[in-house]
């Protein structure tokens, strides 16, 4: 199986499509069953999950993962398509959307995918190479405004298209959700883009909205945020629409035209960014004790579940671990927070992520280290602690104690990122997702090359990292 992995680890380059990998698994793994604050049970319960983890060797650095009702899984690749797997993850094809005229994913940026859980339809974009209306940066930056979108109502046999968002930039995502006041027409569910505006980094977070399946697209009356990159967003059954935000740079959005105040005491806070009519609204809801000045940009920190409960995760700054709060009321309060990494992770690195499903059902993936000390933990910048790729599901969050199965996914003496590296190695976004049968998904970029490039490495293309997913399995 390694030798597969060997002429691209030479290049380091997303591979080309058609291309097929046999991943290399690592586990099954015991999860161990503990309380908040890493308390064991004592003896432990029978019958828990163990984690599977599977190396592709598929270069990418921004790995979110869809898993569709026949369990096809697609993994979003940096730029020119997904990889497939219909097999549980075992092999992976890479898949490649087709172009329209100039509009290309090909050496686009930012590739992120979404599933449509009501439809089964699978989205794809990417940003960057959206040469039919793109207004060009200076030339040697080789980017466009504007993003190119696909999406698959056939596990991926064949792809619609729609090139959008013409005045904004960069961390374009896509999310589906029942409307709250429109009527849809040929397609159930409201499609909500989001991009950065008026330019590179924003930092104005610009939504648009498609209420015929994507065939044409209307802003939104007002910007969501003016904090930074805020992350991937969640949907509601009753169709509110939440971000993640860490509140950094709001002191300069006003040069930018941001129609929020700078909100200094909010300064380094976990902010959720929330609209109740479909994006003309926003309110913005400090999460209660979440403190995290360092993380920069969102990911995927926030949850909802199929009752409405709103989940908020982040690693602290204060400690360096990581922590769950629950809102009850649509994030207008919030519990107190709970240390939730697994017995013996001593520091995690900011991407903390959270899914959701039934009430209570909520599954959260970071990268660990058994590590307490080290560099400052920052994006793009090596931290001298060695990480492994955890995985964490609780089924019963909204009890006064709730019990947490954590993992790793990889064989923790062989981390997914060494201590000593050169290369930022982490990517710009990790995802964890839900299967339809409850199964929880995870994706990390695993190091393949420390000591190239040295610093950011999403600034390059040629790339130390690939696609590293997992899973827990059960009855096995």
């Amino acid at each position: 199986m390694i030798e597969k992995f060997i002429p691209y680890f030479s290049r380091f380059q997303v591979p080309p499509a058609g291309s097929v990998f046999e991943a290399l698994l690592d586990g099954p793994h015991d999860a161990v069953a503990h309380h908040a604050g890493a308390r064991l049970l004592n003896p432990q319960p029978k019958g828990g999950p163990r984690a599977l983890g599977m190396a592709t060797g598929i270069m990418t650095t921004t790995p979110t993962l869809a898993v569709t009702s026949k369990g096809t899984v697609f993994a979003a690749l940096r730029h020119r398509g997904v990889a497939r797997s219909r097999d549980h993850g075992r092999t992976w094809e890479i898949v490649k959307p087709p172009d329209s005229g100039d509009d290309t994913h090909e050496n686009g940026e930012h590739g992120f995918v979404h599933l449509d859980r009501d439809t089964d339809r699978v989205f794809y974009i990417t940003w960057m190479t959206v040469r039919s209306f793109g207004e060009r940066r200076p030339h040697w930056t080789r980017r466009t405004s504007g993003s190119y979108l696909s999406w698959t109502d056939d596990e991926g046999e064949t792809w619609e298209h729609a090139s959008l968002g013409h005045d904004t930039w960069d961390w374009p995502k896509i999310l589906t959700g029942p409307a709250v006041h429109s009527t849809t027409e040929g397609y159930p569910n409201v499609i909500y883009f989001r991009a950065m505006y008026p330019k590179i980094l924003g930092p104005l977070a610009k939504f648009y909205k498609s209420l015929d399946g994507g065939k044409t697209w209307a802003p939104t009356a007002q910007f969501a945020c003016d904090g930074f990159e805020p992350g991937y967003g969640a949907v509601g059954p009753d169709g509110t629409i939440y971000l993640d935000e860490i509140y950094t740079l709001g002191w300069r959005s006003g040069w930018r035209g941001s129609p929020y105040p700078y909100r200094w005491k909010e300064q380094g806070r976990l902010r959720v960014v929330i609209s109740r009519d479909e994006g003309d609204t926003w309110e913005h809801r400090v999460v209660t004790g979440a403190f995290c000045p360092l993380a920069f940009y969102g990911i995927q920190r926030v949850a909802v579940d199929r009752g409405g409960n709103l989940y908020a995760v982040w690693e602290d700054n204060r400690d360096g671990l990581p922590y769950l709060s629950i809102s009850r009321d649509g994030g207008r309060t919030w519990s107190r927070r709970m240390m939730i990494a697994a017995p013996g992770v001593r520091h995690v690195q900011y991407q903390v992520n959270i899914a959701a499903l039934e009430e209570g059902h909520i599954a959260i993936s970071y990268l660990g280290s058994p590590r307490r000390f080290g560099f400052i933990n920052l994006p793009y910048t090596p931290d001298g602690r060695p990480y492994s790729g955890y995985l964490c599901e609780c089924f019963n969050a909204l009890d006064p104690e709730p019990v947490f199965w954590s993992a790793s996914l990889n064989d923790t003496s062989r981390p997914l990122i060494p201590w000593a590296r050169l290369c930022d190695a982490v990517g710009e976004g990790m995802h964890v997702t839900f299967a339809p049968d409850g199964t929880p998904w995870a994706a990390f970029t695993r190091v393949v090359n420390p000591w190239f490039p040295i610093g950011p490495a999403v600034f390059y293309r040629t790339l130390p990292t690939d696609l590293y997913v997992g899973r827990f399995v059960r009855g096995q």
